[in-house]
């Protein structure tokens, strides 16, 4: 049996994987944007090795703006989703770690969980780095995982410091991938939902959403609250895609994926 895919669904994965991108201001309306004139702060990426494609051609946009300092990577806990708001390491393997802010930032919050083996084993950290590292080289690394049973007021304080103390190149990437265990179609609608909440800024949505939409809202909730600070939310979507479609085989339940900017 053939797939029901409407027409529609098809012309906007073509629209935004691979001709054009939209940008959105704070209030979620259209913004016109000069691309090579403002620099990328944040960007939402994948964890996923199926994305691998997404990665290389997000990267490769993203270095024709930035050559960042550092990257501020927040990833998903998938592990100890129950833990602090925030955990962190300041070795791991062989990673660039930016370990003298890191180490202030842990000063100044004793409540973060330092610990190198979560860390390690974490996906939402360990695959961006790859991409990261190859596209980036010179750039340090600050990892650091976003717990599902975050608090609110945690989230404003870490963002206001990361906004005031954190080198003003430094790029915020909130490794998350969206709607899981949905059809093509309807991980497509979803994709577009959780983009115009988060173009909007709109934090009681974003906070009642679950995987079925996306899997951390507190690591998108922490990107955008530190967009806010920096003064920096001109929302651009550069890929909204599947599973099915990176994969061709339309018939499969899987994940969806979102790419996007704040300038």
């Amino acid at each position: 049996m053939k797939p029901k895919i409407s027409f529609f669904v098809i012309f906007l994965v073509l629209f935004v994987v691979g001709f054009g991108s939209f940008h959105f201001n704070k209030k979620g309306e259209v913004a016109s944007l000069n691309t090579k004139e403002n620099k990328v702060k944040g960007i939402i990426l994948p964890h996923h090795d199926l994305a691998k494609e997404l990665f290389v051609a997000s990267l490769e946009k993203l270095r024709e703006t930035n050559n960042p300092s550092i990257f501020v990577i927040l990833g998903t806990n998938h592990y100890y989703p129950d833990g602090p708001t925030l955990t962190t390491a300041l070795d791991v393997y062989d990673y660039p770690i930016e370990k003298e802010i890191l180490s202030d930032f842990i000063r100044r919050f004793p409540e973060v969980l330092v610990n190198s083996r979560i860390i390690e084993i974490e996906h939402s950290i360990t695959v961006p780095v790859i991409y990261l590292r190859e596209y980036f080289p010179n750039a340090r690394i600050i990892p650091l995982i976003v717990s599902a049973k975050f608090r609110e007021s945690d989230i404003d304080k870490y963002a206001n410091y990361f906004a005031n103390v954190f080198p003003y190149d430094a790029v915020y990437v909130a490794a998350v991938d969206f709607s899981h265990g949905t059809s093509f179609e309807e991980g497509m609608a979803k994709n577009e939902e959780s983009i115009r909440i988060i173009s909007e800024f709109n934090y009681q949505k974003l906070y009642s959403l679950k995987d079925d939409y996306l899997d951390s809202p507190s690591a998108i909730g922490l990107l955008l609250k530190t967009m806010q600070s920096l003064n920096s939310t001109n929302w651009e979507t550069w890929f909204s895609t599947h599973g099915a479609f990176l994969t061709s085989d339309f018939m499969s339940q899987g994940t969806s994926y979102v790419v996007g900017v704040f300038r």
